[in-house]
């Protein structure tokens, strides 16, 4: 096998060296800062985590009372806000609150959160992401049917405040 070396380096290579860089920058601005640049961090995290958290908790409060003025609140009026529901895209919050007060006509309607299994994952200083399994007892009082589903809520900090900027519903399958 014959190779040819020349002194300039392939491009990955050069893309590598600013990735490299950019890590031991990261590195030395954390190491530089001390252990409280990440205190920070984490306080700032911790503090987003218990807003979006709220926000939910409020949502989950208007939708049981069907209030559907207060859920129009707390979703963001972005015509980018997205909810997936049983395999289907709405747009926007008026198409949610839509279908979402067609399900609320039964006579039993209620959302039962797993907040033990409810986790929070940071995205950016601006947003976050809230996993939450969750319970909907819907139907008759009867018989209500009680639908194992997990809900991914995606949460955006505007000058209103946390909002809800996407939500995605799918059923819980058994393990």
């Amino acid at each position: 096998m014959n190779r040819t070396w020349t002194s300039a380096a392939p491009a990955s290579a050069v893309i590598d060296s600013k990735r490299y860089r950019t890590l031991v920058a990261w590195f030395l601005f954390a190491w530089a800062a001390g252990p409280g640049w990440m205190q920070s961090a984490t306080a700032e995290t911790a503090a987003d985590a218990r807003a979006v958290e709220e926000l939910y908790e409020r949502f989950v409060s208007a939708q049981n009372a069907k209030d559907v003025a207060t859920v129009r609140s707390l979703l963001s009026p972005s015509p980018q806000f997205q909810w997936v529901s049983d395999g289907k895209v709405f747009w926007g919050r008026e198409a949610m609150l839509e279908r979402m007060v067609t399900f609320q006509k039964s006579e039993v309607w209620r959302v039962e959160p797993d907040r033990a299994a409810r986790q929070y994952i940071p995205l950016s200083p601006q947003s976050g992401y809230l996993f939450q399994p969750l319970t909907l007892v819907i139907g008759t009082a009867q018989a209500p049917d009680r639908l194992a589903f997990l809900v991914n809520v995606v949460c955006s900090k505007s000058e209103r405040g946390w909002e809800i900027i996407g939500l995605f519903t799918t059923l819980r399958k058994p393990a």
